[in-house]
């Protein structure tokens, strides 16, 4: 994998979160998201960086005794 495959863009990080570029935006601003500037303005963001914040925001399922179940597909 090239070290540029690691990173995607705002349009990118948006699909990936489920949320409008104009929202990773404000997360990036905000320090919830952590970014790289290029000299011309353009956010990436490390794909590492985005999964992790989608995993943060996926609801925790519970089972009928209250015990949190890991979301689909997460490794524990």
């Amino acid at each position: 994998m090239r070290a540029r495959d690691d990173f995607c863009l705002t349009a990118d990080a948006a699909k990936i979160l489920g949320c409008s570029p104009s929202r990773v935006a404000q997360l990036a601003r905000a320090g919830r998201l952590r970014h790289l500037t290029t000299p011309g303005g353009v956010r990436l963001f490390r794909r590492a960086d985005v999964a992790q914040l989608k995993a943060e925001r996926e609801p925790q399922a519970t089972d009928p005794t209250g015990v949190k179940v890991p979301a689909a597909g997460a490794v524990s």
